[in-house]
Formats: C-alpha cells, sequence, structure tokens
C-alpha cells in the first residue's frame, strides 16, 4: 500500500465540502488520483521537508516531516498547505488481506485551521479514516474522525508564521491500527478522506502512510536503547510490550528501554478501546555489524544475507560441500511461502521481491541436519 513505487491501486477524487459533510464528489475516483491544484491536493511526498506549519511556536514542539519516520522514503498528502477553499480530498484502496496484513497498521499527521465555537462539530476542518468490508460495511475498530477540539492536549499550536495563528493546530505522526485477522482472503477498502470547513473561510490538510510488516530499527549491539512508539498516547486505554515473544512486566506505556540483541523483535500491543487492539512491531537491527553472520551446518560455513532483505536473499556456502539442500520459507503463521532445492556447494539467490514486507523464518535442510533463521523483509 506505501507509495515508494507510485500510485499502485489508489484511487482519488476531488469534492466540495462547502454546506456538506459527507463532501459532494465531483465526477468519479481516477486512477492514478487528480493532479493537484492551487486549491485542491492529492500528492505524494518525498524528501526531509518539514511541514512549514511545524515545529510549532511552543519551545520542544515536534515537527512534522512530509514522509512519516521509519516508513520508507514517501508518504501521502491530501490538501493544500494553508489554503482554504472549502474543498475536500479523498483516496481508496483496495485491500485483498493476506496472512501479513493481518496487523493493519496507519500512520498520520494533521494540520487545522480551527474556527472554533463559531463551526458545528462538522462543520469543522476534518480527516476521516475507515475500512469498509465487501458489504459496504465498516470493518470493526477502523473508524476515525478527526477535528481539534478546544482542551485536546494530542495537538500542538503551529509556528507563528503559520496561517491562522493561535487558532491553527496540529497533530505530529501518529500510529494507529485494526486488526484485520477475521477477513483473510477477503478485498476490503481502506477510505480516507480530508476536509475544509464547511463555511469555506478554514483549510485542513493532512499527511498518510500504511503499512501491515514490522519497523526496522538501527542499532549498535551492546547499547542501550529507548524506543517509544508513536501513539496516541491520550485516547490509548493500555500498553504491552514484549521482547521476542516475552512480555516485559516493567514496559507498560508506549517506550521501551532495552538493550537489544541483533534481529530481536519488540511488539508493542496496543488496547485502543474495548474490544479494539493492535500490535506496532519493530525489528532490532544492528547497524554496526563489520561482517555477515554465519551459521554453522554440518561442519559447512553458509551465509545468508542481507538481512532485512528487500529483493533478494542469498545464501552462500562458504566451506565447500556436497549433495543438496531444502530451502523453504513461512510466515508468522506457519503458511508455506516458498520452496527450493539449492546445490550446497555453490552461492544461491533467492527472490523475496513479491513478499509483503514483514517477519518470515527460512528454513535450511541438509540430508544430515536443518537450521531455522529468521529474516525480515522490507521493502
Amino acid at each position: 500500500m506505501g507509495v515508494e513505487n507510485g500510485w499502485s491501486q489508489w484511487t482519488g477524487i476531488y469534492g466540495s465540502a462547502i454546506g456538506a459533510n459527507p463532501p459532494n464528489w465531483t465526477g468519479s475516483p481516477t486512477n492514478p488520483p487528480p493532479a493537484p491544484t492551487s486549491s485542491q491536493n492529492i500528492s505524494i511526498t518525498s524528501g526531509t521537508a518539514v511541514d512549514p506549519c511545524t515545529p510549532g511556536a511552543s519551545l520542544g514542539s515536534p515537527a512534522i516531516p512530509v514522509v512519516c519516520p521509519g516508513s520508507g522514503n514517501a508518504s501521502i498528502q491530501l490538501g493544500v498547505q494553508q489554503t482554504s477553499g472549502g474543498v475536500a480530498e479523498r483516496i481508496t484502496f483496495p485491500l485483498t488481506v493476506t496472512a501479513n496484513d493481518t496487523n493493519f497498521i496507519y500512520s498520520y499527521a494533521l494540520v487545522f485551521y480551527d474556527p472554533g465555537s463559531s463551526h458545528a462539530y462538522k462543520e469543522k476542518p476534518y480527516a476521516e479514516f475507515m475500512i469498509l468490508d465487501a458489504n459496504g460495511d465498516t470493518v470493526p475498530c477502523s473508524y476515525n474522525y478527526f477535528v481539534h477540539q478546544s482542551g485536546d492536549l494530542s495537538f500542538y499550536q503551529t509556528n507563528n508564521s503559520c496561517q491562522g495563528g493561535t487558532s491553527t493546530f496540529y497533530k505530529p505522526w501518529t500510529s494507529s491500527g485494526v486488526s484485520l485477522t477475521p477477513y483473510v482472503g477477503q478485498t476490503l477498502t481502506v477510505v480516507v478522506t480530508n476536509g475544509d470547513c464547511a463555511h469555506g473561510g478554514h483549510f485542513g490538510h493532512s499527511y498518510w502512510d500504511f503499512s501491515c510488516g514490522p519497523n526496522v530499527s538501527k542499532f549498535c549491539s551492546g547499547t542501550a536503547v529507548t524506543l517509544c512508539a508513536p501513539v496516541d498516547t491520550f485516547s490509548t486505554t493500555s500498553y504491552q510490550w514484549y521482547n521476542n515473544g516475552i512480555a516485559s512486566v516493567a514496559d507498560t506505556f508506549n517506550c521501551i528501554s532495552t538493550t537489544p540483541q541483533n534481529l530481536d523483535t519488540l511488539s508493542l500491543h496496543v488496547l485502543s478501546a474495548p474490544g479494539c487492539s493492535f500490535f506496532i512491531q519493530y525489528v532490532m537491527v544492528d547497524s554496526c555489524l563489520t561482517s555477515i553472520q554465519q551459521s554453522n551446518l554440518s561442519g559447512s560455513e553458509i551465509s545468508i544475507y542481507p538481512n532485512p532483505a528487500s529483493s533478494y536473499l542469498q545464501i552462500d556456502f562458504i566451506k565447500t560441500s556436497s549433495g543438496v539442500a531444502d530451502v523453504a520459507i513461512y510466515n508468522i503463521l506457519g503458511e508455506e511461502m516458498m520452496y527450493a532445492r539449492i546445490y550446497a556447494n555453490s552461492k544461491n539467490t533467492i527472490d523475496v521481491s513479491k513478499f509483503s514486507d514483514g517477519i518470515y523464518f527460512l528454513k535450511l535442510k541438509t540430508k544430515t541436519e536443518e537450521v531455522t533463521k529468521k529474516i525480515v523483509v522490507s521493502h
């Protein structure tokens, strides 16, 4: 679903928010989405820029990078920065749920010029997220309607140069999630809407990114790290961290302090509302390793790299062996994703370019022994 390689199956449509919520849409959704105009915008962001309304006026206020941190090289922007026009934008994506998509994560950042009490709740600038099933019904726990309300501590006041001055507020990159386990094999529709106010004088724009696999977090072996998941701490009910599947008793907030090992998996279980929960996962990658880790297999040294992999895995038998080896890769549900028989005395390449981002297990078996290695695919 990410847009690193373009719009893929995303569709988009423009509409009017004047006196209308939901908006009045113009025409039909198109793929790719309609080109940006001076007043409406659906676009792919890239680079290191930050939203011009951020960081905020208060010391220590965070910025909004136009690309979601840790989520690749591109994100999606809806709405024109600091431009009011009573307009709306919507994007949709047909998501066929696989075993690797059951923990659906979406990230968002919001900027709203708040008209205050002069506008009703549904007349203010807003953003909306939902997932619909094949019948058009909302998937449980997926609906979110975002608007700034006085006293909402999850928003920051923008900087003094932003249009709207002290009436403009922003929410930095925040992640939420939906469990799609009951929908494996079904095609759902992800729907994201961004709208100005219903009277045309106050703008709203937002940024979006999506994933179903783990985040890759880099560290140096032996170094203590503190990892904080960017969740909404003002609305979440409870948290529980897991290190390689084992609950960390002391870590029940959105941050964890630990000294990880290479390829450790840190998972935060977030209970966002009664009956609604999701996981945010991080695979810890030691970026200070100076050589490829090797495994002993029946007296023969092998190397499996790179890990994480984006396109291909290389399996090298460094010491001469003989015969063949069976290679299978399984997803986290134990389902076999691929199988191959390779020669145990040569370099071998395994194509993982079609795999979804996530954690997998590679099993390598010879006549006398077998080894299983956790691998990460991150495009």
